[in-house]
């Protein structure tokens, strides 16, 4: 391509042309925001390279970027889902016209008089699925791509993960449309109460056990909301038509062949997807694919997750600087680097001094690497088996017969603490809701303040979480990769839940003198589904199945002194439902069981985690 120089930033204004009516293929408009770079008020003369959001959120919510854009030479072209026009509506869950409709902008874009024919699509999230979907319809115009912590999936992690159902954000996000579309003031004066605090409305969160129905809460209000909560919490086979979507995975092998990046974190929504979404498209595309993975939740805007700040190396800039220099140089040709080199750009969390920083977080460090495959070269998988007397150790049981049983009652779950989502709980956070769980990195320890804890105790102290860790690390220890729980387990259920959790233990320091316990990743896997989200299959009581349970990557320096963790049980509420233990359908009211639900772990059946341990330096 020819390179054309970069634009000074401070030489351009902005005009914008708001409302403009761009045509689909069956007449609809699709009303769009254009930013255009400007002088003294008017619009520039020449051909730009065109930038493309499509959003369902509104799309007046990202009138900064399209300024941001405009004032380096960009026309920033920002466009409603059809079924929204700056409403979320989305009357099906998921988008419908996605494919075409991404396609007709692009296409209708690149033909403008102030376009050089060159079309870029950025989004983050659903706006990110949006531009997967036009991937997925390639439009001759689209020219690069840039894809921030979207899924691939509808009906995989957040939604369900498992078979498992995601009922802490699903039930917000319901409750946040609900209150978006509400009409009369009475109505969204309920709604509004009810999305601050959701425990006063919802019977769930005093009783976990019980399942939201038609008609006999609050989300009735809006029947349109109070159906899609209903249908994500009931249908748990990833075949079901109510999944489909363009520019999903059964669409991947045929997205187009041009430049994109995809951008996740360890704790983000979509950490999962976007490993998967490199690996089908590095081998396959001759067009430059990039993978950056830094510590972040899903937004990706601070050097800190949780309650754990990874430092200052931690913040790349990837909503301005890097999104800027990877268009620069896709559509521009300007080398900015972001094409060559290493193919994934992962941040090593860890190497910090375990201290507490002036904003009260755990100081857990790191650093950025890079590798073309994942996981990197020189990794090797090193089991670390469970034992009778709770510790991991590198060596198998020599036991003939031992296991571990504890009792999961789903009337009192296990508390969510930390994990991959978003910080909903950031007091500078938009739409911050006090009665979620606190996301991201913490140390595994419930907050009473919560309505979901009953206590403020550490979780490894309650009876139906089993803990298996190392004894404090002689030397430095580094894991980069996928993880793998394989477990040998039984229940005295026909269905139940089993949820491991990856741990990094500090030890006590005098900011935190029991130690800090960070989680890592977690997992959940609902036994009916153990054989994969197709095949829904119920578990005989007192039968022992070997279970193998894929759990997110990470990439962690686990320091000498350190303990490596592992944490076993039944439940994580609410960010997951509770499993009734009964066999039933999912999602809807039913007798409730207590299970003993035990883990294997002798000779014959060795239950262990599989760790993706990088080789020390020179050896």
């Amino acid at each position: 391509m020819t390179s054309q120089p970069r634009p000074d930033a401070s030489a351009y204004d902005v005009v914008v042309e708001r409302g403009v009516r761009v045509p689909a293929r069956d007449g609809t408009p699709l009303l769009t925001d254009i930013f255009r770079p400007a002088r003294d008020g008017r619009a520039v003369e020449g051909r730009f390279p065109v930038l493309l959001c499509r959003t369902p959120y509104g799309r007046a919510r990202w009138s900064e970027d399209g300024v941001f854009f405009a004032r380096h030479g960009y026309v920033m072209a920002l466009q409603d889902w059809r079924q929204t026009q700056g409403n979320y509506d989305m009357s099906l869950y998921k988008p419908r016209f996605e494919d075409t409709d991404g396609y007709d902008a692009v296409e209708w874009l690149a033909a403008q008089p102030w376009s050089n024919g060159r079309v870029g699509a950025w989004g983050h999230s659903a706006n990110g699925q949006a531009v997967q979907s036009i991937l997925a319809a390639a439009p001759p115009g689209l020219a690069s791509a840039f894809v921030i912590d979207s899924g691939l999936d509808y009906g995989a992690y957040p939604a369900r993960q498992n078979g498992a159902f995601g009922l802490a954000m699903r039930l917000r996000h319901c409750l946040k449309m609900a209150l978006q579309l509400a009409e009369e003031p009475h109505v969204r004066k309920v709604l509004e109460d009810a999305y601050a605090d959701a425990p006063k409305y919802f019977a769930l969160f005093r009783r976990p056990q019980a399942a939201i129905v038609k008609g006999t809460t609050v989300l009735a209000l809006s029947p349109h909301w109070e159906e899609r909560y209903i249908r994500i919490a009931t249908t748990a086979d990833l075949d079901d038509p109510f999944w489909k979507v363009s520019g999903a995975g059964d669409d991947i092998d045929r997205w187009m062949d041009v430049p994109v990046c995809f951008v996740t974190g360890w704790y983000g929504n979509h950490a999962s997807a976007n490993f998967q979404k490199y690996r089908a498209l590095s081998p396959r595309l001759k067009s430059p694919v990039r993978l950056v993975v830094g510590h972040w939740d899903h937004t990706l805007d601070t050097t800190h997750t949780g309650g754990v700040d990874f430092g200052p190396a931690s913040d790349i800039d990837m909503f301005w600087k890097q999104r800027l220099r990877w268009f620069d140089e896709t559509l521009r040709g300007i080398d900015g680097g972001e094409t060559t080199g290493p193919g994934i750009r992962y941040f090593l969390m860890g190497g910090g001094d375990g201290r507490v920083n002036a904003d009260g977080r755990m100081r857990h460090g790191g650093r950025w690497e890079g590798a073309d495959t994942w996981p990197p070269p020189g990794v090797r998988a090193v089991p670390f088996y469970l034992r009778a007397d709770g510790t991991l150790a590198a060596d198998p049981p020599a036991a003939e017969h031992s296991a571990t049983t504890f009792t999961y009652d789903p009337r009192d779950p296990v508390p969510t603490v930390g994990g991959n989502f978003m910080e909903f709980t950031r007091p500078d956070f938009a739409s911050r809701v006090d009665w979620m769980p606190e996301g991201g990195a913490r140390d595994q320890r419930a907050n009473a303040k919560k309505p979901h804890c009953r206590d403020s105790l550490p979780l490894a102290t309650r009876e139906d979480v089993l803990v298996f860790q190392t004894p404090p690390l002689g030397a430095d220890l580094t894991v980069a990769g996928e993880l793998l729980a394989r477990l040998w387990v039984s229940s005295t259920a026909p269905d139940t839940d089993f949820t491991v959790k990856l741990v990094d233990v500090h030890p006590p320091n005098p900011d935190f003198p029991e130690g800090f316990a960070m989680n890592l990743q977690d997992a959940v896997v609902r036994m009916r589904y153990r054989n994969g989200r197709r095949t829904p299959d119920l578990i005989e009581p007192g039968t022992v199945y070997e279970l193998e349970l894929p759990i997110h990557s990470t990439a962690n320096l686990f320091r000498k002194g350190h303990r490596i963790r592992l944490d076993i049980s039944s439940s994580n509420f609410p960010r997951i439902d509770v499993n009734l233990n009964n066999g039933g359908p999912l999602g809807v009211p039913g007798p409730v069981r207590t299970a003993d639900n035990t883990v294997h772990h002798d000779r014959h059946r060795p239950s262990h985690i599989v760790l993706p341990v990088v080789a020390a330096a020179g050896a």
